[in-house]
């Protein structure tokens, strides 16, 4: 018994999935349940003209391993920086899909507005590693890449920061694991308006949502939040809040067996 979840591809690789259309219908009538992890790519059928049911559920984080104060001043005390020092974090890999390199573009116009601001480069290296080195050694103290950073240690370094950012360029951006994990540990986010980032992120209220690309966008963004702590505070409670009640992955994972059940009864 077939369990088919779509993701991303049919976004970014359409007209392959037109040209095997049979195959994709082939598919969707050999599954019992068709799943998606948000309501932005369960839509991606519809891209060939076709429109299956499809069940969205969406993927959960740990958010008692995510959480405020996970060790944040020891991440702080080892890069060398000071509480006081608005800190901005990008979690992705460091490839141009996930919009790193619209990141880099940002930080000098928000480093020119605030001097003390720091940002740390956290992910799996990609073919912008280098590129977020060399803005590293630009500005020394001041940017700093942690690749592939280990699971257990994420934690910390969302608490240590003062804002994430999400800045994904494309549609096959299904949701942002990375926005639920920040949120969980009680952080504003600044994601893109592209993708699922609006089914984690609630605008105004969890965090900004910025146009995909605009560097000038994400560092007025920035700007904005660092200048606004109260702001940055009331999102990161109800981001805190939003995680718990949508993005808590012991709630996700039972719907998933309650599917994987219903499909074997």
């Amino acid at each position: 018994r077939l369990v088919t979840t779509v993701f991303g591809e049919i976004y970014s690789q359409t007209e392959l999935h037109r040209r095997h259309i049979d195959d994709v219908c082939r598919v969707i009538a050999h599954s019992q349940r068709l799943l998606s992890c948000s309501h932005h790519c369960a839509a991606s059928f519809k891209e060939l003209g076709i429109d299956p049911q499809v069940e969205v559920v969406h993927y959960g984080v740990d958010v008692r391993h995510f959480r405020p104060g996970s060790g944040g001043n020891v991440v702080r005390t080892r890069l060398g920086i000071g509480t006081d020092v608005p800190l901005v974090i990008y979690v992705a890999r460091m490839v141009q899909e996930m919009g790193l390199h619209v990141l880099l573009a940002a930080i000098p116009e928000v480093i020119r507005s605030h001097p003390k601001a720091a940002f740390l480069i956290a992910g799996n290296r990609g073919e912008l590693t280098a590129d977020a080195e060399a803005m590293a050694m630009r500005f020394p103290n001041r940017v700093f890449v942690m690749p592939d950073v280990p699971y257990p240690d994420l934690p910390a370094y969302y608490d240590a920061s003062t804002l994430a950012v999400a800045p994904s360029i494309n549609a096959r951006a299904c949701l942002g694991l990375a926005i639920a994990e920040a949120m969980a540990t009680e952080r504003a986010v600044i994601g893109s308006r592209v993708g699922g980032t609006a089914e984690v992120i609630v605008e105004g209220e969890t965090g900004v949502l910025v146009t995909p690309g605009d560097a000038g966008a994400l560092a007025t963004a920035i700007i904005a939040l660092v200048d606004n702590e109260a702001a940055r505070a009331e999102m990161g409670r109800r981001g805190r809040a939003r995680a718990l009640a949508h993005f808590d992955k012991e709630v996700t994972n039972q719907r998933m067996e309650q599917i994987f059940e219903e499909i074997l009864a």
